[in-house]
């Protein structure tokens, strides 16, 4: 991991990894992602599934036919 220094990433992508490995750890969970969401699409920026493959980045729905 690039750290530019103590407690800040070298770019906001990397910072977004780490911050899903994290969170599924604290929480306990398989799957957690960020998703852009427009009212019309909704996509699937970054995702981390720990133990099986639930949803993957770059993933795309229609916004009427997400939860």
């Amino acid at each position: 991991m690039q750290f530019l220094r103590k407690g800040h990433y070298k770019d906001l992508e990397q910072a977004a990894i780490d911050v899903l490995k994290r969170l599924s750890q604290f929480i306990d969970i398989n799957t957690v992602f960020i998703a852009k969401n427009d009212k019309e699409t909704v996509e699937i920026t970054h995702s981390f599934n720990r133990d099986y493959m639930i949803i993957e980045e770059g993933f795309e729905t229609k916004y009427s036919e997400s939860y």
